[in-house]
């Protein structure tokens, strides 16, 4: 008898498996979040950080399917889904392949980046080639580096990542930093906000000294600074989303350097070290719209908005001419004022490429 109930309850479990596996992973119940302005918005994207999928620990894997469940019930499609690093907590090929095949479960997202950190490299052997082997089968395009371009509705998205061991920092070799100068340069023309996720927070950002003095980037940081502010002083908005700190929501939040902003995602698969709201399952949902990107706190288990983090960026586009409305009473279409980031005065941009290259410190 007890073989017989054993036998039934793996028949069911295969049997829920492949109804989970065809209807998407997730149900048919009302949107669990909508856009600020759904008629305005031009990009929709979700990004998280730190999910550490292990091989012998169930739950952050659970976290990861609520969190993506809820992704997948938004009322609008997600044009983007980003991880920013620290996907797996040991870097195993068995690790990387019970990630990739998480994320195979968010259907409704149209691009999904991953990024590198340091748990997805140092801790074991063949780590870089079992991330490349899994992220290309994910992609079905070939990955042979940590860093890429991705577009979508004319948006610029950059990953940025280690190319060697290291057990806290980030290693950017001369090929990289020099990839990401020009990828910059050719695409200097757009009035869109570009993306960047890159594990490690730059030196001296995002409260690293108070947070972990051992968190930041490494001996790259102010050549890629560099870079970027290049770009953003001829006016180019970068906006640079980071993990690695696992600190939560109201520690440092989305803070700036002239047009170079940068957002500090909280940790989604272990609990945050810090801050005000000390929660797994947490990141941010991003909202474009012509001229303004929104960025709001969300918790994707429990789905919850966390509106007083909620930051605005001024961006570049200019709003289209509209016909006068032959409705004088005709409510704003323009999404609602948020909470902004502290703005810096902005000098009227070039249009023309900038120069290259860019005067750099030597690589040591």
């Amino acid at each position: 008898m007890d073989f017989i109930l054993s036998l039934a309850e793996k028949l069911i479990s295969i049997i829920l498996s492949i109804m989970t596996f065809f209807t998407g992973g997730f149900s048919t119940q009302e949107p669990t979040y909508s856009p600020t302005n759904p008629d305005q918005l031009k990009l929709n994207a979700a990004v998280i950080s730190d999910t550490h999928i292990a091989q012998d620990e169930i739950e952050c894997r659970n976290l990861l399917r609520k969190g993506i469940a809820d992704i997948n019930n938004s009322a609008v499609p997600t044009d983007v889904f980003a991880i920013v690093g620290d996907n797996t907590d040991n870097g195993k090929p068995e690790e990387f392949k019970l990630f990739f095949n998480e994320l195979s479960a968010c259907k409704k997202a149209m691009l999904t980046i991953v990024a590198m950190g340091n748990h997805d490299s140092w801790k074991a052997e063949n780590s870089f080639n079992a991330f490349y082997s899994e992220y290309s089968a994910f992609l079905r395009q070939p990955v042979t580096t940590t860093y890429r371009h991705f577009t979508k509705n004319d948006y610029h998205f950059f990953t940025l990542g280690t190319e060697q061991k290291m057990q806290n920092e980030a290693y950017l070799s001369e090929a990289q930093l020099n990839w990401i100068n020009l990828e910059l340069s050719a695409v200097s023309y757009t009035d869109k906000p570009v993306f960047i996720f890159l594990h490690q927070p730059f030196n001296g950002t995002n409260r690293v000294n108070q947070a972990w003095a051992l968190g930041i980037l490494g001996e790259q940081s102010d050549q890629l600074m560099a870079i970027l502010k290049h770009y953003t002083d001829q006016g180019m908005v970068i906006v640079v989303f980071s993990g690695h700190l696992h600190s939560g929501f109201g520690y440092s939040g989305v803070t700036n350097d002239g047009n170079l902003y940068f957002v500090d995602c909280p940790s989604f698969g272990q609990t945050p070290s810090r801050g005000e709201v000390i929660e797994t399952g947490t990141g941010y949902v991003v909202e474009g719209y012509i001229g303004q990107l929104i960025i709001r706190a969300r918790n994707f288990v429990t789905g919850q908005f966390y509106d007083r983090f909620t930051y605005t960026i001024k961006t570049n586009e200019t709003p289209i001419p509209q016909e006068p409305t032959t409705n004088p009473g005709e409510p704003p279409t323009e999404p609602p004022t948020q909470p902004p980031v502290d703005e810096p005065t902005t000098e009227e941009r070039t249009t023309s490429p900038v120069e290259l290259p860019v005067e750099l410190p030597p690589v040591a």
